[in-house]
């Protein structure tokens, strides 16, 4: 279960750059070909998230909770106001990393939301900027759909009183 899978950089949460560690020692160290992890697909955009990764709230996109904040190339190039906003974030959710009770999906999702939030608003090269324009038109109107209902989603649980992502 990647989830559980938790490295000193990881943000509360087993993360992809996680996997990617752990899937070059399998083959490094016991020639494995192949690991096995449980599904990555996206949850609910609000708290508190479901614990189980087999219940989605879409099996189309990835759940961005497994993203590691610092492996986005933007991140290297935010100013030093921006860079400290995320920093902030990992400071409360990387301790979780070392706590041996139930992951806290909701204050992890609640830091890398922020994060994420400011790594989007950076600008990115324009390699990149073509990838995710790219990206955008290859997932086309699902993927329309699927921000939408988060953009709904989130302005419900705000309008009930709800924080969405609590800090």
């Amino acid at each position: 279960q990647l989830y559980s899978v938790r490295s000193e950089q990881s943000w509360g949460i087993g993360d992809l750059a996680d996997l990617r560690d752990i899937a070059w020692l399998a083959a490094r160290r016991c020639a494995a070909d192949f690991v096995l992890i449980n599904p990555l697909h996206a949850a609910e955009p609000v708290s508190p998230l479901t614990p189980s990764p087999y219940l989605p709230s879409t099996r189309r996109f990835v759940n961005p909770i497994y993203l590691r904040v610092e492996d986005i190339p933007e991140t290297g190039y935010l100013p030093a106001a921006e860079r400290t906003l995320v920093e902030w974030q990992a400071e409360v959710a990387r301790p979780l990393s070392a706590d041996p009770g139930p992951i806290d999906r909701d204050v992890v999702w609640a830091a890398k939301r922020v994060a994420l939030e400011v790594v989007y608003a950076a600008p990115r090269t324009p390699a990149r900027q073509l990838a995710f324009e790219t990206f955008r038109a290859e997932q086309g109107q699902g993927l329309e759909d699927f921000a939408a209902w988060c953009a709904i989603t989130e302005h419900l649980a705000q309008s009930e009183g709800e924080d969405p992502a609590p800090m």
